[in-house]
Order: structure tokens, then C-alpha cells, then sequence
């Protein structure tokens, strides 16, 4: 079982360098454990804290930051962008016990529970007790469907198996410290115990808890405040969503048939304020969001997609207003979800520009989630074709701090695209399913319900449950186009039979927008290409992985000169491509002999993407993390060298040679010997058809939605 850790901090730095100080990083690397760290909106080192840690602390280790406070946005990050079957939570001022993971690994190893929380202990008798403590005495099981009391789920010390989130939903978005109420961690527990799994008190899992609030003291005073508000928040939000006997367990938490005194009677007065906000809340975003009407669907309809906890489209009112008037309006459904990066861009272009050849005027929805997406309106503008508008999807029916934002109307005028971007096994996947539900709840809302035209594009697939969870869509699909032929095997081996005609080898969804946009490299040429993000080394090789590519370099420069650009595929550096390519402009010195020229500049690729008419790729060698920048290398006729860490590579680099088997892709994996290069002379025709052949595909795919939905009509 692979367990992550994920740990949220904003604007406590020193607390945070404590804790870490204090994990065991010995346990941790025995147990293969993950750790995710997720940056809440700090204005302090935090985000420096983190990275500092993780590039020094010698197991696998992943930073993030939200764009806004709250931690139940925070822990959200975590969540989407851990590895783990069983994920761990605690805080920043909490110090793990001796024998954590062993104890937690072999409490979920049986596979009976499925959530639950651990001992929390006071780390100093001068810190007030009433805060955050939980003396568990012996393990206890949690029947599924218990109305918990809170206390029973904290987040200093929580774990859930992944199947909770995936089943129950995330945290709220709208709770956690940071916001008005603070119980996002009982409520996610309540969900998780409606939902039907097994919780477990686990007294072996111990959390020292450090929080420094001296006892009475103000700075302790106003945290129970807050806790009773958040207390409040929770019962409330458990009777807003039908479970009238929280009343019971509400009441049960005062004396009974005597008069109260006064600290009790302040005390509700905070849980009744704090549940009066939280109705409040609940009512505005019920509100905004008119009830469904009874869904029809027609006999002969194939088995359709379920979603059973939407999340809700929101969309700027002006393109609301627009997309109203349309008779038809394609979502693109993909990997353009979190910060801006070169490959997504080209999905995301090359897909909607499918739509462009298909009728004048006709509006396309580009759908990203609300924190992450929000930054890259102003390149969705610049960088996507006219016809392209921005949708934003959140979990909840909160817009997320984005008062410009109105909800999608109900309609029934709905093709879903879902293009590629990552496996749709994984986070990624999990999320375009979510967008994908949240558009059937539009459909099924409307005034004429129907089932939307669903196709594929540029997908890779691997093994596994999170796969099986595709079969309805899959079945419902008018055409499905796969990356390589091991995703397109699968694809057929999990959807019904009779459907499976409509399973094509398409290859990635980008190489239409590298056939118009990369010419062939100039013959002659002598500078490196060089892409790389810390993001993508294996952490504990990393030292040995900056020498093999400095090597390589060094290498194809021969008796030089040496001329390199360091290739920007992340605007945002949120992969620390500035780190590491720093570590290999180093390395690469290192190993230069004496007296021989050399020079490096920075290019950044996906400004370029979003400026530029073409990308040009004069480059010797490419050498690259990133699966799209060898892409483009190759579409160039450029020698490409990509950095493969995983299977993930290999599956579509497989794919790629099933279609060109003459191109010049090695794979350099940790530890590997150096490949031999050979020079290629002209760009990868083979490559380009590919590309042309997929976007062709695409359109017919379009174009059998459109001709569906006129001939109905």
C-alpha cells in the first residue's frame, strides 16, 4: 500500500521548519512514504521552507501552493496531486510519534477500515489542554453510516484510503481554518461514514501536538471561539444536507433538565452564531443553483454516465450570455487544469481548433478548475482560437471567492470533448470525470433533458479500478481516440463489445498544433536544447541524474563550442525548472575542458506557443523531461533525449514508434548509459501524418456530434 503524508501550512514558518525537523525520514523511506506539502497563500518563507526540505530530505517529496487560504482548499491540493492509496494528514505544529507509518500501514493493510484518526497528545504540559487533543485509550471501530460526534475526525492527526475522496468527494472548499468555519475535517469524516465505509480510532498512530497557546491565555481563548463556531458550522451543515438526527448528537453536548451557566449558554451563543453563518452560506449558493426537473431519456439510449455528486460550471456572465444563444456548445474536457505549461497549451489548442472547420460563430467551453484556471484567463484569450471561452468547474456550489462568475445555465445543447493531458487513470482522470458529471447534471437540468455527445481525443490508459470507472462513458462515446495502442487495448477490454469498433489510434492531441507550427531545423546546426524541472527527478537520485545529463551534453558538444538553451515549459516555476536547470549549467561547467567557449541563454517555450506563429527547433540535440518539448524536437527532425522516470514515458513514446519507427527518440532512464546519436537531417514526416491523420479524426468525431444533433433536431 503506498501512503502519502500531505502536511498544509500558511504563514508559520518556523512552526513548519520544526515539524519537519522532526519527521523520521528513515520510517518514512522504509515505508516508501510520500510527502505532499501545500503552501496555503503564505506572504511569509513558508513556500522557501518547503522547497528547501524537499530537496534535502532524501525521500520523494512533492510542494504546491494554493492561490487562496482555507485549508480545506489546501488539503484539496494535496489530495489531487498525491500518489498514495492511503493518505495521512496532520498539522504543522505537530510532531509525528515513533512507528507512525508502521502503525497506520498495518491498520488500513487489512483493508476492514477505510478512514479514521489517531491519538493526539500534548507535546507541552504548559500548552492549554482543551486544544486539539484526543486521548485514545484503544482501537475502536466506526460502523458505517454513524452520525459522528465532533472531535471524533481532527486534522492533526486524519488518514483516509483515496477510494473516500473518490466515492464521498473532497474537503469543502469552503471550510478549514482560514475561513469562516472551521470543521472541515469532522464534516469530510461525516461524508465518509454516510457514504458507507468503515472509520477506525487508532490509538498506536500517535501526533504530539505543539501549538504553543499558554492555558487561558488570549491567543487560546479566541481558538476555542473559533473551534465553537466551526463546531456550530458543522451540525448545521449536516442538517442542510438531511441528517435531522445531528440534532440528537447537538443536544447531547449540554447538561440536561438544569439551568445552564453562563460559560455554556456563551458557548452556544458561538455554535448557534457560527450555524446561523453557516445557513446563511448555504442558502445563497442553494440559491444560485435552481433544483433539477425528472430526467427522460429515450429507450434506445446507450447506458449513461451516473453523476451523483455533481460539482457546478460557472462561466464570466458575458460569456454566459453567449454561450445562451447558441444551439450547441462543445465543453473540452482535459489536463488544462492546473498552472500554465507548454503541453497543455497545445492540447488545448489543437483540439479546440477542431471546431474552428466546423460552423462560423460556434462557441467552445475550455473547462479548468477555479483556483488553478483562474490565473490563465488572460492566456486562454491570447493563446486559444476566437471561438474558445473559459469555464470553471468547482466541487462545491461556491465560485470560490469569484463574484465576476454566474452558473452555467441548464441546457441541453451539450457536447463533452475529453482530450488529452496525463493518464485519465489517475488525478487528472478523477477530475475530468468530476467536469464531465457536473455537465450531465446541466443536461439533465434542462428543459428538454438528453444525453450530450460524448468523444475522446489523445487519451493513454493504463490498468486498473480508476480505468473500470470509464466504462460507462466509454460506452457512451461516439468515438474514442487513444494516445498508443496498449491504451487503446484496454479501452476495448473494459467497454461492451459491440462499441468497441469505435476505439481509434490517435496519437497525442498536440501533434496537429506542432504539424502547423514547427518547420523543419536548419541542417547544421550545433546548439543543445535543454529542458528540466526538479519536479521530475527521482529525489533521491537527483545528484547523480544532473551529472548523467551533464554528461550527455558534454558529450554531444565534442571539442565544442557549446551553445545551450534552457528550454521554460512552466511559467510559473511551480516545477522548479530555474533550480535545476541551475544544477546542470553547473554540472556541465564542471566537466567543459579547459579553454573550450561556451555559451547558454533562456528560452521560454510557451510564451512563445502563445506569440509566436512558429516554434522553431534549430537545435543538435533536445534533451527534455517534458514529453511535448521532445515532441516538438522530433517534429523538427531534432535528435531527442527524454528523460523517462517512469512507465508513463514509455507507454507514449511506444505509441510514437508504432507511427515512426525511423524517429531519433532515446530514452534515458537513472542510472542509464549514455545513448549513441545519430544526426536526423530533415523533420519527421511520419510524425507529421500522424498528427494530421488525429486531427482529421477529431473532426469527423465533431462532425458526426453536430450532424447527430441537427438531424434530431
Amino acid at each position: 500500500m503506498k501512503t502519502s503524508l500531505i502536511v498544509c501550512s500558511r504563514n508559520r514558518a518556523p512552526q513548519l521548519r520544526t515539524m519537519l525537523s522532526r519527521l523520521d525520514l528513515a520510517e518514512m523511506k522504509a515505508f516508501g512514504v510520500e510527502l505532499v506539502l501545500v503552501d496555503s497563500a503564505s506572504d511569509d518563507e513558508t513556500p522557501q521552507v518547503m522547497v528547501e526540505f524537499a530537496r534535502s530530505c532524501g525521500i520523494k517529496a512533492q510542494v504546491f501552493r494554493a492561490p487562496r487560504k482555507g485549508l480545506g482548499f489546501a488539503r484539496n491540493i494535496g489530495v489531487e496531486h498525491a500518489t498514495g492509496d492511503l493518505l495521512c494528514f496532520t498539522d504543522d505544529d505537530c510532531y509525528l510519534g515513533p512507528g507512525y507509518f508502521s502503525a497506520v500501514t498495518e491498520a488500513f493493510g487489512s483493508g476492514q477500515v477505510q478512514y479514521g484518526m489517531g491519538r493526539i497528545l500534548h507535546f507541552d504540559p504548559r500548552d492549554d489542554q482543551r486544544l486539539a487533543g484526543a486521548k485514545i485509550d484503544q482501537t475502536s471501530l466506526i460502523p458505517p453510516g454513524t452520525m459522528l460526534p465532533t472531535g471524533t475526525i481532527q486534522g492533526a492527526n486524519m488518514f483516509f484510503q483515496r477510494e473516500v475522496f473518490t466515492q464521498a468527494g473532497l474537503f469543502r472548499a469552503d471550510m478549514g481554518a482560514g475561513t469562516e468555519f472551521a470543521c472541515e475535517d469532522i464534516e469530510m469524516g461525516l461524508r465518509a461514514s454516510i457514504a458507507g465505509f468503515t472509520g477506525v480510532l487508532l490509538p498506536s498512530a500517535i501526533v504530539f501536538h505543539h501549538h504553543g497557546r499558554r492555558a487561558n491565555s488570549p491567543e487560546a481563548l479566541a481558538t476555542m471561539n473559533e473551534y465553537d463556531r466551526g463546531r456550530g458550522a458543522y451540525y448545521a451543515s449536516a442538517l442542510a444536507s438531511g441528517y435531522s438526527d445531528v440534532w440528537l448528537l447537538w443536544c447531547a453536548t449540554t447538561p440536561s433538565r438544569q439551568s445552564l451557566p453562563a460559560d455554556v449558554l456563551r458557548k452556544l451563543e458561538r455554535e448557534f452564531r457560527g450555524a446561523a453563518d453557516w445557513m446563511a452560506h448555504a442558502a445563497q449558493a442553494a440559491e444560485a443553483e435552481p433544483a433539477p426537473p425528472a430526467r427522460e431519456e429515450a429507450a434506445d439510449s446507450p447506458p449513461a454516465p451516473q453523476s451523483s455528486m455533481p460539482g457546478t460550471l460557472w462561466v464570466r456572465a458575458a460569456d454566459a450570455a453567449r454561450l445562451g444563444a447558441q444551439s450547441m456548445t462543445p465543453l473540452l474536457i482535459g489536463g488544462y487544469d492546473g498552472s500554465r505549461n507548454y503541453g497543455d497549451l497545445l492540447q488545448c489548442v489543437a483540439a479546440a481548433s477542431s471546431y474552428q472547420m466546423v460552423g462560423e460563430g460556434l462557441l467552445v467551453g475550455i473547462v479548468g478548475k477555479v483556483g488553478a484556471f483562474a490565473p490563465m484567463v488572460e492566456d486562454v484569450r491570447k493563446g486559444f482560437p476566437k471561438n474558445a471561452v473559459p469555464v470553471f468547474f468547482s466541487e462545491s456550489r461556491s465560485a470560490e471567492g469569484r463574484p465576476d462568475l454566474v452558473p452555467l445555465p441548464p441546457t441541453s445543447g451539450l457536447s463533452l470533448h475529453f482530450y488529452g493531458g496525463g493518464y485519465i487513470n489517475d488525478n487528472w482522470g478523477r477530475d475530468r470525470r468530476k467536469m464531465g458529471e457536473a455537465a450531465l447534471a446541466l443536461c439533465a437540468a434542462s428543459a428538454s433533458p438528453r444525453l450530450p455527445e460524448v468523444i475522446f481525443t489523445g487519451i493513454q490508459v493504463s490498468p486498473g479500478a480508476e480505468a473500470e470507472a470509464w466504462r460507462p462513458w466509454f460506452d457512451a462515446a461516439l468515438s474514442i481516440g487513444v494516445r498508443d495502442q496498449q491504451s487503446g487495448d484496454i479501452v476495448r477490454s473494459i467497454m461492451a463489445p459491440e462499441r468497441a469498433e469505435r476505439v481509434v489510434f490517435a496519437g497525442d492531441d498536440a501533434l496537429y498544433a506542432l504539424l502547423c507550427a514547427v518547420p523543419a531545423r536548419s541542417p547544421g546546426s550545433r546548439r543543445i536544447g535543454i529542458h528540466v524541472s526538479r519536479a521530475e527527478y527521482s529525489t533521491a537520485n537527483r545528484q547523480a541524474r544532473v551529472e548523467q545529463i551533464a554528461a550527455l551534453v558534454v558529450k554531444r558538444a565534442g571539442s565544442g563550442p557549446l551553445s545551450c538553451d534552457f528550454l521554460i515549459a512552466y511559467p510559473d516555476d511551480h516545477v522548479d525548472e530555474t533550480g535545476a536547470a541551475d544544477e546542470v549549467h553547473q554540472a556541465i561547467l564542471s566537466r567543459l575542458p579547459a579553454g573550450m567557449q561556451s555559451e547558454f541563454r533562456v528560452r521560454d517555450l510557451y510564451a512563445e506557443a502563445l506569440t509566436q506563429p512558429t516554434i522553431e527547433m534549430d537545435y543538435d540535440l533536445v534533451v527534455s523531461c517534458s514529453y511535448h518539448i521532445a515532441l516538438t524536437g522530433l517534429a523538427a527532425g531534432c535528435p531527442v533525449v527524454l528523460l523517462a522516470e517512469n512507465s508513463y514515458y514509455g507507454q507514449k513514446v511506444a505509441g510514437l514508434f508504432d507511427q515512426d519507427p525511423g524517429a531519433q527518440l532515446h530514452l534515458l532512464t537513472p542510472g542509464a548509459a549514455l545513448p549513441d546519436i545519430h544526426p536526423s537531417v530533415q523533420g519527421s514526416s511520419d510524425l507529421k501524418q500522424l498528427g494530421l491523420a488525429q486531427h482529421q479524426a477529431a473532426f469527423r468525431a465533431v462532425a458526426a456530434a453536430l450532424g447527430g444533433r441537427r438531424q434530431a433536431a
